[in-house]
């Protein structure tokens, strides 16, 4: 009887735990972009425009360094020598995940509709269209982004879901992932859990967080500059 109960209060510390983590983490990656919402401010000038993008970019550094420091504590290496079977399945599923959302987009049709996320970060490119600001903008949601959410999601996240088990720790970054992106309606629900599929995939198959960051960087590529 004492031994259920004790097993019963561990994995509910167990389950407070993760869930602090997951509310931490939210508010850190949700906390990347700041800088960018100052974008929107009606009639800014070039010289705020690239000083806010160019802090932007500094921010984001520093939180990549600060996760990235949290996993090398813990003995959790990023990166490796470049193995070329594991880029080819970063490239095979950012091509997979490139074909799902085509063919999601067609089966929805004209029930596609643009999320809140997607429409505030066209409208940031709408306001920044050359120059140093336009380049900082690129490199925060082309770069610095997906190495921040690797980190962070299938990085840190991914690493203190481990006492729930593999299928836990697989499912549980995908699906914040997916929700702190902020999907509104099915379709969205499923282009979001797709990438983030993709992306977990790569990390587990490859053992390295550096092949999920190269897909998620080509798909963020592809979305910005296409």
């Amino acid at each position: 009887m004492f031994g259920n109960r004790e097993k019963f209060i561990e994995k509910s510390k167990q389950g407070v735990g993760i869930l602090t983590v997951t509310i931490l983490i939210v508010i850190i990656v949700s906390c990347q972009g700041i800088f960018l919402g100052c974008l929107l401010i009606p009639r800014i000038t070039l010289l705020l425009q690239i000083s806010f993008t160019g802090l932007n970019v500094l921010f984001g550094v520093l939180l990549a360094y600060v996760g990235y420091s949290y996993l090398l504590r813990r003995q959790i290496t990023i990166f490796e020598r470049l193995n070329w079977k594991k880029l080819l399945v970063s490239v095979g599923a950012f091509l997979l995940v490139l074909l799902g959302t085509y063919v999601l987009h067609h089966f929805f049709g004209k029930q596609v509709e643009t999320s809140d996320n997607q429409e505030i970060l066209d409208e940031m490119l709408g306001r920044v269209s050359q120059g140093l600001p336009l380049f900082f903008v690129q490199v925060s949601m082309i770069i610095i982004g997906p190495i921040v959410e690797e980190i962070y999601f299938r990085g840190i996240l991914f690493y203190e879901s481990r006492m729930f088990g593999t299928i836990f720790q697989a499912i549980w970054p995908t699906i914040i992932f997916a929700l702190v992106h902020g999907p509104a309606n099915l379709y969205q629900w499923s282009i979001y859990l797709i990438m983030s599929t993709g992306f977990m995939a790569v990390r587990l198959i490859t053992k390295k967080l550096q092949y999920a960051i190269l897909t998620h960087m080509l798909n963020n590529f592809f979305a910005v500059l296409f």
